[in-house]
């Protein structure tokens, strides 16, 4: 534990260093996720309820307080805090999905990386692997919500005349932006769990045709992509939500009749 909490306290340097006033917030949000699994996912399953169910309500708290840290309780907070629960939830159910068609089993892979007897599994494998890419996507789902809408918001403030068609252009535009650096932070983060399970599989000789024959590989490979795909649709999620919360809240003379010096006419409001 003393060269851990080395290693925390480095982490914590540079990350002042790094974020300086928006340090107190990163860490706040890094509270949210562990005590929300501590003491909302566990207690949940551990009182009975279903892994999935208790997924869907442990990962909607954590969007929540997550987004409404970054940018308090407002009306781009609502709809960041729609559109980021959507798109998680596609990544954890695309999961579960072509978990169950490729036919994972998921058991011999929780007893490699627990220790355990694969005997002594009573719980739900693929409802655990749900919930495992649900509660990572929240992460990057919440980070291109946020930074999509406030994209947004920053356009309406700046135009006056924009219609639905050229709102979600935008909206899109502002996403694509901003997907590839967190996809890029995503993937590479989950890259060395590919490498263990790649030196593992060539340590016992089971050579290329084992690699996509084994279960903790392609349920990393599968996990990796439905968090990809459920990050990428929340920037089409988060402008349509916006569109929604938006739509004639204010009325903009798209053909004015009336032209003054050459001028576009006021808005109506």
């Amino acid at each position: 534990m003393v060269y851990i909490s080395i290693l925390f306290v480095i982490f914590l340097i540079l990350l002042i260093i790094v974020k300086k006033t928006a340090v107190v917030k990163e860490l706040l949000k890094y509270m949210v996720l562990l005590l929300s699994i501590w003491f909302v996912f566990l207690k949940l399953i551990l009182l009975g309820y279903n892994i999935i169910i208790a997924t869907i309500i442990t990962s909607l708290i954590i969007i929540s307080l997550n987004t409404i840290i970054n940018c308090r309780f407002t009306k781009k907070s609502v709809i960041s805090i729609i559109a980021a629960f959507a798109g998680a939830t596609i990544a954890g159910f695309l999961t579960l999905l072509f978990s169950n068609l490729v036919n994972i089993n998921g058991i011999n892979a929780v007893a490699i990386k627990t220790g355990l007897n694969p005997e002594e599994i009573s719980f739900s494998i693929k409802d655990l692997i749900f919930a495992i890419s649900q509660i990572v996507a929240t992460g990057s789902c919440v980070e291109i919500a946020i930074n999509t809408c406030s994209a947004l918001y920053k356009t309406k403030d700046r135009t006056q005349d924009i219609s639905f068609k050229k709102t979600f252009k935008s909206g899109i535009s502002f996403g694509a932006q901003n997907v590839e650096i967190v996809l890029n932070t995503l993937i590479f983060s989950l890259t060395s769990i590919f490498l263990t399970v790649i030196v593992f599989i060539f340590a016992t000789n089971a050579g290329e045709s084992g690699i996509f024959s084994n279960e903790v590989f392609l349920q990393s490979l599968i996990s990796l992509l439905s968090i990809c795909i459920g990050t990428i649709i929340t920037i089409p999620l988060a402008t349509l939500a916006y569109i929604i919360f938006n739509y004639r809240k204010t009325i903009y003379n798209t053909k004015p009749n009336n032209l003054i010096d050459g001028q576009r006419s006021l808005k109506i409001k």
